[in-house]
């Protein structure tokens, strides 16, 4: 299924299942509250943050060439944040229920990090995956 296909169906079907009784509540999520979530609103949010990640990146191959057009040199992405931006393309290679179930495990094993926001936690943890292929 194409990329933007995709992303359609994952915001219709958000749109579909949240009703106000399953709102899930914008703005840093932390791991904390994300684990006091029902089960549908967990999938609800990481539809979200997925989508997230794919606009994110999309939006780094535009800074990439931006950069390169206006220094005319490539860009040195060791070190760089925008290293990080092509998490999307590696995580599009997975099921959404493979990925949503190792950010839940890391949740699970590092509970020390609950505190910290769940989208950086999901996003650094799939970062993690996709850089030991």
């Amino acid at each position: 299924m194409p990329r933007v296909t995709r992303l359609t169906t994952a915001f219709l079907l958000a749109l579909v299942l949240t009703e106000s009784s399953f709102a899930v509540p914008l703005g840093y999520t932390s791991g904390n509250e994300y684990l006091r979530f029902s089960e549908q609103e967990r999938a609800i949010w990481f539809i979200g943050f997925m989508d997230g990640l794919m606009a994110e990146d999309n939006n780094s191959e535009h800074s990439r060439a931006a950069f390169k057009n206006d220094t005319d040199r490539e860009m040195n992405t060791e070190g760089y944040w925008l290293d990080r931006l092509w998490t999307a393309r590696c995580a599009e290679r997975y099921p959404i229920s493979q990925l949503k179930a190792v950010f839940e495990k890391e949740l699970r094993d590092k509970p020390d990090a609950w505190h910290a926001p769940a989208a950086f936690i999901a996003r650094g943890k799939i970062y993690e995956m996709c850089k030991k292929q």
